[in-house]
């Protein structure tokens, strides 16, 4: 086995701590990144965005990606009048979706199942507290109340438990963030690159 960096665009100089933070119950702002899909947990989220505003959170969520729901999800919004979701469809420049996680408190991640994303990986170098599913090879880096919050798979209600977490207590908030950055700088600077780990495997 050998480890190797993530292929991805964001990389440790892309790292950024939060200067957003907010005092607690102030409004916080949710984000998600992949496919609008079933497999995703895009449709758990948007129960959860519901039960959110049944109970009073001030929030706000993005959704960017494209999918075979974004469309229905899309109808939804306007039919339902959730002025507080927005779905952006797919975003292909770097510094765009870079904007989007700094403005955003949590990245929410309700997979059912993935290997370790690369989102999880941006999200954290640009400090978003995490709140994800353990499906995959998700818990080999994430650690639960330490640099993240967990999420059942399929269960709304473990989204709305983990954002009023954060919502509500700003200290929790800001050390979350900060375990999140520091864990994945960790992470891409002690793992090889992928050529080198090539070229040293082809020698021995």
């Amino acid at each position: 086995v050998i480890p190797i960096a993530p292929m991805v665009d964001f990389g440790v100089l892309d790292a950024k701590e939060k200067t957003n933070f907010r005092v607690a119950r102030e409004k916080i702002s949710l984000l998600f990144v992949g496919r609008v899909e079933h497999s995703k947990g895009v449709l758990e989220l948007m129960e959860a965005a519901n039960d959110l505003v049944k109970e009073g959170v001030d929030f706000s969520l993005k959704i960017v990606g494209g999918g075979p729901l974004l469309n229905q999800l899309r109808e939804r919004v306007v039919e339902e009048r959730w002025g507080n979701v927005e779905l952006l469809g797919p975003i292909s420049k770097k510094d765009e979706l870079a904007r989007l996680y700094e403005s955003a408190n949590v990245f929410v991640l309700p997979t059912h199942h993935e290997g370790f994303p690369r989102v999880l990986i941006e999200a954290m170098l640009k400090s978003c507290v995490i709140a994800t599913t353990f499906v995959g090879g998700i818990p080999s880096v994430m650690k639960e109340n330490e640099n993240c919050l967990r999420l059942e798979v399929g269960d709304r209600r473990s989204i709305v438990a983990a954002v009023k977490r954060i919502a509500w207590d700003e200290d929790f908030e800001r050390r979350l963030s900060r375990a999140a950055q520091m864990t994945v700088l960790s992470l891409l600077q002690s793992r090889k690159k992928h050529a080198l780990a090539v070229k040293e495997a082809l020698r021995s």
